[in-house]
């Protein structure tokens, strides 16, 4: 009974022990390369979001071109300094361009996130509190690693497969011959 129950017990310590040292390996390179990807995406949508007011912008500039003849008034005074004939231009510094009247208004919203900002954190945190978490990301260490907790993920297969062994019972004397 007390040897099934060390074999049981080493197995499942071999298992939490083997991954112990797989989960890390397998899930902080995941990790880090979707913070990467994350921040990556960030910078994208930014760059989106401006060039898609740019695009009203320039739109509402284009509309004013061909709608507004005092648009295209003021331009010619501001980016070419023409005036009107019998008006004299009085130079002004730092003069806005024409296009400063056109506001940014209509940029689309940014799309919900698939992570809550609270898991984001925690894990965050966690890799703050515990530096030697870098090491299963290091690439020289990590196959080691990975080959440790394989290997012993292996042995507690072999000690599951592995028959436990009962003692001998106590051979029963010889029956004696009966005397008659």
């Amino acid at each position: 009974m007390i040897r099934r129950f060390a074999a049981a017990a080493s197995f499942w310590l071999l298992v939490a022990a083997s991954a112990a040292l797989l989960a890390p390996c397998v899930l902080l390179p995941a990790w880090v390369e979707h913070r990467a990807a994350r921040a990556a995406h960030g910078e994208a949508q930014q760059r989106v979001l401006s060039l898609a007011a740019e695009n009203v912008r320039l739109a509402r500039v284009i509309d004013h071109h061909r709608n507004d003849p005092a648009f295209i008034e003021r331009h010619a005074r501001r980016e070419f300094g023409l005036t009107p004939p019998g008006v004299e231009a009085i130079p002004s510094p730092a003069q806005p361009t024409a296009y400063a009247d056109i506001e940014n208004s209509d940029a689309p919203p940014p799309p919900p996130t698939i992570i809550s900002a609270e898991m984001e954190a925690r894990v965050e945190a966690l890799l703050q509190r515990f530096p030697q978490a870098q090491t299963f990301l290091d690439p020289h260490k990590r196959p080691l690693i990975l080959a440790a907790g394989t290997a012993l993920a292996l042995i507690a297969l072999v000690l599951l497969g592995r028959p436990v062994r009962r003692a001998a019972p106590a051979p029963s004397p010889a029956p004696r011959a009966a005397r008659s």
